[in-house]
Order: structure tokens, then sequence, then C-alpha cells
């Protein structure tokens, strides 16, 4: 009987080999075509994106929207006030905003897992749209993938 069940057991990891290889090669295959559905969808993602540049208007308003104090901003950097002038200028009206990341200058000072109220309420006056935040891209894609399946 000992030797019945070693050569079950030798047989079974045998097969295990293979299906971990099997496994193994699917993957890899899928890392090499860009299959899997998160490449899937940050493709689409990109296809669908558009480049938001920035103009001497954008420039100022931005170093003028920062030296007043309002958000977005931090440590001397007039990036992140850039960043949202843009944003305000070049989006279209009523078209919404995916904001995704975890940048606390876009946040609440008061709950870091929401987005700064300022910010939400200037989007929504001005743009007359909404903002949908996500702190993370793995959140969005897969709040995407529930919408597709």
């Amino acid at each position: 009987k000992l030797k019945e069940v070693s050569e079950i057991q030798k047989s079974s990891s045998e097969k295990i080999k293979e299906i971990i290889k099997s496994i193994k090669d699917d993957i890899e295959q899928k890392i090499r075509d860009m299959s899997f559905s998160a490449d899937i969808i940050i493709n689409e993602l990109f296809s669908v994106s558009n480049f938001i540049s920035y103009d001497d208007d954008v420039i100022n308003h931005g170093k003028l929207r920062f030296d007043l104090g309002l958000p977005p901003g931090k440590n001397n950097s007039y990036g992140d006030a850039i960043i949202w002038e843009a944003l305000l200028k070049f989006v279209p009206n009523e078209t919404n905003l995916y904001f995704v990341g975890f940048d606390g200058d876009f946040r609440s000072l008061l709950d870091k897992d929401k987005f700064s109220p300022f910010l939400l309420n200037e989007w929504k006056e001005k743009k007359h749209s909404e903002i949908i935040c996500f702190t993370h891209l793995g959140k969005f894609i897969k709040s995407n993938l529930m919408k597709r399946n």
C-alpha cells in the first residue's frame, strides 16, 4: 500500500507541476499580449484621454491662486494650482472629471478619503458637472470593470 501511495503522490506532484507551468505560461502570454482586463481598460482610457495643455493665462491664474492661498498647492510649488487652472480652462463644461490620485492637496483637510469641498464646489459652480474621485488607479479600474461585466 505504501508503494501505491508513493506512486499516487508522484503522479499528483507531476500533475501539479504541469498545472503550475500552464498557469505561468498563460500569465506570461497575457503580459506579452497586454490582455489582462486592467491592460485593456488602461489602453481604452488612454485612447479616449486628451492631453490638457497650459498657456500663459493658465500659468498666471495658477500662480495667483497659489499666492492667494487657494487650494490646491503646497511647498512653494505652483504645480497643482496650474494643473487645476488648466482643468478649469480646458475641460469642456458639463463634463465630469474623473480624478485618480492620492495627492493630499486635492483632498479634504478633515477627511483625507474625500476630495476637497472647496475644489468640488468650484468645479460644480464653474463647470456644471461632477468630480468622481478615486484614491488609487486600482479602485478606478475595479469600478470600471464592474460596469463592463
